[in-house]
């Protein structure tokens, strides 16, 4: 997309450039023209670049996190981030993060660079779950670790609680968050 973006700014340029060689009258008329089309090019462009780094690293519940979507292949991940397998294939945690409430062995690895933990199947090594940990990945309501439990309540109305220990895993449709002093630690997709 910004390739277009260049390639329309460009011809606007490029046309401008022609009539100021010449010496009519649409020259001179059609300068200012040309300037408000420059401005209007340069703030969609940057638009575009904010709207692509905020996809970049957007938390889609039941979907994807950042690059990284659910059902990809372990080897489709590996290929994009280097991963450290885990020694771990159960994590007590699941009972609480799920909303089936059972235990399901995984084949955990971390991408240390993110602070994003992956879980894939151990039957046929597909994503099913990402743990999130960077303060950098958010949802598209902005919710994101740091965020409080009041707001998380507030933009997922029908989530459903889980406590254990000092933690409240508060569920939603594809989303977990981890609740810590109300605050929220970490965000699991499913």
């Amino acid at each position: 997309m910004p390739g277009r973006f260049a390639a329309l700014i460009f011809l606007v340029f490029f046309s401008e450039g022609l009539f100021a060689q010449c010496e009519l009258p649409q020259a001179t008329q059609m300068a200012p023209f040309y300037q408000d089309m420059k401005q209007a090019f340069d703030y969609l462009e940057a638009q575009l670049n904010t709207l692509q780094a905020f996809q970049k690293n957007l938390i889609i519940p039941g979907k994807r996190v950042g690059q990284f979507y659910l059902e990809s292949s372990k080897a489709e991940i590996n290929g994009h981030a280097k991963l450290k397998i885990l020694e771990s294939k159960v994590n007590r945690d699941y009972e609480f993060l799920l909303p089936v409430g059972y235990i399901p062995e995984r084949i955990f690895a971390e991408y240390a660079k993110e602070k994003i933990i992956f879980a894939f199947s151990t039957t046929d090594q597909n994503l099913k779950e990402i743990r999130v940990q960077s303060v950098e990945y958010q949802t598209s309501k902005g919710l994101k670790i740091g965020s409080t439990y009041d707001t998380v309540k507030k933009l997922f109305p029908n989530g459903k609680e889980k406590r254990h220990l000092k933690t409240l895993f508060y569920i939603n449709s594809g989303i977990t968050f981890v609740i810590k002093k109300d605050i929220v630690s970490e965000i699991v997709i499913f």
